[in-house]
């Protein structure tokens, strides 16, 4: 698990309903979000406000393979 954010201006951390939304680097998607603290839209810069928390997805890749499978 990694934890991720952004301090642009215009940025909003993840909200509740988020979860598995990606996190990208590069054109690929190499996380998805976990969970955050409950309440936590805001920027994670913000005092107080925790980051958003991933997991790494070549982790589960094998897993999700044999899912799609069926």
């Amino acid at each position: 698990m990694i934890c991720a954010g952004d301090t642009a201006a215009d940025y909003k951390g993840v909200c509740q309903g988020d979860s598995d939304g990606p996190l990208v680097c590069k054109g690929i998607a190499v996380r998805v979000v976990s969970f955050n603290e409950k309440g936590n839209c805001d920027k994670p810069k913000k005092p107080n406000v925790k980051p958003n928390v991933y997991t790494k997805i070549s982790k589960y890749l094998s897993w999700i393979k044999c899912i799609i499978k069926y």
